[in-house]
């Protein structure tokens, strides 16, 4: 039985015929129609009143922390389970990333270990919103008032998330967004930068646009501050205005086809379903992610010998990553250059228990969500004790 598992990114004949007129106009960049277009939709779908194009959400959240004045001798906290952008940004800043555990259920940021990892240096937390499950932001900004700290949220794999009825990135003082290929959002690369903070709007945009910003009426570059060319093209902005307009209805179908799958293999002991923070009020499921409870599977199985038989079955399977991000293959960082708190959790979770598909998939029918079920109750029984 071979799972069908649709294209992605989707096709839409009406971008087509977008990007051909943005062709013959001429005009490919800078502030075009198209880029007008996506940050009024982006910003309104994200509840935010800013929304900034740029290279991609490494260059986001980078941009972000440098209109934050966070660099030298500031220290940024960061989940241990994450992608290597983070650590990335963090670094490229001059300022050191602070790895602490994640919370078992959600696999985003710890708030416990969050508090634990404060210090003087402390300037900001960056938690990650991770395969669309939404970190706990309500303890988060909590925490952040009380130690007067910034926050940035990375929204990679969070396009169209609502946390109290708020968009992703909108909870904090910026959001940064990923549009690479895989994303719920893609236009093949690029990111976006979303907030509520005029000031620092015009900030990212003017180091963004080499010291110009749209929110500015004239220019005039923030002071001590280099700039940088960090800019979109229509191209980019004429696929994701469009896909504006399908991600809602996407999620949607996303998210009831979680549900079914939930439910379909609500029964199976050897298994639980990774959680998204009480508060979310919609999650865009970036990944369907489950994690294997090791005290009903037969000794010496690994994850890995699960997911080679998922895919035999015709059941496309992913690791997550499969290490935390300090053990990633990119990591390169010497051990002067970050510091990390014990991550035990993340480690054990990491990197023998977390399986995860693909979206796509969730934008099937109810068959093909049946016949999923039906190859990981298969798989998973010939491991259970």
């Amino acid at each position: 039985m071979k799972i069908y598992i649709p294209k992605w990114p989707k096709i839409h004949i009406k971008t087509v015929f977008t990007l051909l007129k943005s062709y013959l106009n001429g005009y490919w960049s800078w502030y075009g129609r198209n880029e007008i277009r996506l940050i009024k939709k982006f910003s309104k779908l994200h509840t935010a009143k800013f929304a900034l194009t740029t290279v991609s959400a490494t260059s986001a959240m980078e941009t972000i922390l440098q209109a934050l004045n966070i660099g030298k001798d500031c220290e940024v906290i960061v989940s241990a389970y994450t992608w290597i952008s983070n650590i990335t940004a963090i670094s490229k800043v001059g300022a050191t990333p602070v790895i602490v555990d994640i919370n078992p259920n959600t696999l985003c940021i710890s708030c416990e270990k969050i508090r634990e990892a404060i210090t003087e240096k402390t300037k900001a937390i960056m938690p990650v919103h991770l395969f669309s499950a939404m970190a706990d932001m309500e303890e988060i900004m909590n925490i952040a008032k009380e130690y007067n700290l910034k926050v940035i949220e990375d929204c990679a794999h969070a396009h169209g998330a609502l946390y109290q009825n708020k968009g992703a990135g909108s909870l904090s003082d910026a959001g940064a967004f990923s549009f690479q290929q895989s994303k719920l959002m893609s236009s093949g690369e690029g990111g976006m930068i979303v907030t509520n903070n005029p000031q620092l709007a015009v900030t990212c945009d003017s180091i963004i646009h080499i010291g110009w910003s749209l929110f500015n009426k004239v220019p005039n570059p923030p002071k001590d501050i280099i700039c940088s060319k960090l800019v979109f093209s229509e191209f980019q902005a004429a696929i994701l205005a469009d896909s504006c307009d399908y991600i809602k209805k996407e999620t949607q179908k996303r998210i009831e086809n979680a549900n079914l799958l939930e439910f379909l293999l609500k029964d199976v002991d050897a298994i639980r379903f990774q959680e998204t923070s009480k508060g979310t009020t919609r999650r865009s499921y970036y990944y369907f992610v489950f994690m294997l409870n090791y005290d009903k599977i037969k000794q010496n199985v690994s994850k890995y010998d699960i997911i080679n038989d998922l895919r035999k079955e015709g059941l496309y399977a992913e690791n997550g990553w499969g290490v935390p991000v300090y053990k990633h293959e990119f990591w390169n960082l010497s051990s002067d250059k970050y510091k990390k708190f014990n991550t035990d959790i993340a480690e054990k979770i990491s990197m023998n228990e977390v399986i995860c598909l693909p979206h796509p998939i969730l934008l099937t029918n109810k068959k093909n969500i049946k016949n999923t079920a039906d190859i990981i109750k298969k798989v998973i029984k010939k491991y259970t004790k």
